[in-house]
């Protein structure tokens, strides 16, 4: 496969204007990119799935306290059933006490929870060392992948957004990050709305900070896309993946792994889309150049 037809491939997948040809992967203005792919005006959120943007789906922030004793409530009660017994056994006439002895470990959750009660006493509750804090442990919650994790990392990631943006503004690095994670939680959740709100901003901050051909941004599309794939958008999908080509292959070369992961989902997508020729040119040059 030659990088004339690649070319070809990419311009038809990102072209969103009529007589748009103004270069490589180019899309017309930025609006445009943002109505296209971004469910602005240009795609109603009226056909949302059932459920989608239901208030229920997200916990409060008004309930994070109540949230973090409902996810640690458990290991809590045990740890201190345990420490309890130790103790008594410790005081017991016919158990003399160990010299030496170690207290119980405490749980994950203890120990986290200690954690943010220093650095609030150290720095202030809505510090930005306290929303490393909960950003860290949001980030290890996501990839245990279990509801309550999810539901707790979800709860984490909004109140160490919010100190971020207070703090910082919305153009922070850390403030970028977390919304990337909010979208990814989202999307988990199935809150697609709220997932591209949260990526679409972060795209279009990295563009304004690092330039539209930045990895940075190519990654956030690579997301993008993905939602857009959940949601049976498949047109939507394949415009965020030329976009997220567009920035690894000026960054990376064309045979880079990350080119080449994207050139995949391309090529599913053109399955999917019934534009099967396309799709096997893709696929010949991904299986000519993966390693």
């Amino acid at each position: 496969m030659t990088a004339d037809v690649l070319e070809r491939s990419d311009v038809e997948a990102s072209r969103s204007c009529d007589g748009d040809d103004g270069g490589l992967f180019r899309l017309c203005e930025f609006s445009a990119i943002q109505d296209a792919m971004c469910g602005n005006p240009l795609e109603s959120r009226d056909d949302a799935p059932e459920g989608e943007g239901d208030p229920s789906h997200v916990v409060s922030s008004s309930s994070f306290a109540e949230a973090l004793r409902a996810f640690g409530g458990d290991e809590v009660d045990m740890e201190r059933s345990k420490n309890h017994a130790l103790r008594n056994s410790y005081d017991s006439p016919t158990m003399p006490r160990l010299s030496g002895a170690k207290s119980m470990p405490s749980s994950p959750y203890s120990e986290f929870t200690l954690t943010v009660a220093a650095t609030s006493k150290a720095h202030g509750s809505h510090s930005r060392p306290v929303a490393d804090i909960y950003y860290d442990k949001a980030v290890e919650c996501m990839a245990k992948g279990d509801s309550q994790s999810q539901r707790l990392s979800m709860m984490l990631l909004e109140e160490a957004f919010s100190i971020y943006q207070t703090l910082s503004g919305d153009s922070d690095n850390k403030t970028i990050l977390t919304r990337i994670q909010l979208g990814r939680a989202n999307q988990t959740a199935g809150q697609y709305d709220v997932a591209l709100d949260h990526l679409c901003t972060a795209v279009y901050m990295r563009e304004a900070l690092l330039g539209e051909l930045h990895p940075g941004v190519s990654e956030i599309w690579v997301l993008i896309s993905a939602i857009h794939r959940d949601r049976s958008k498949l047109e939507l999908a394949l415009k965020a993946s030329a976009k997220a080509l567009t920035g690894y292959r000026d960054a990376h070369g064309d045979k880079h792994p990350l080119v080449i992961e994207v050139l995949k989902t391309i090529a599913q997508i053109h399955t999917e889309l019934g534009n099967l020729d396309k799709a096997a040119d893709i696929t010949k040059y991904v299986r000519l150049h993966a390693k």
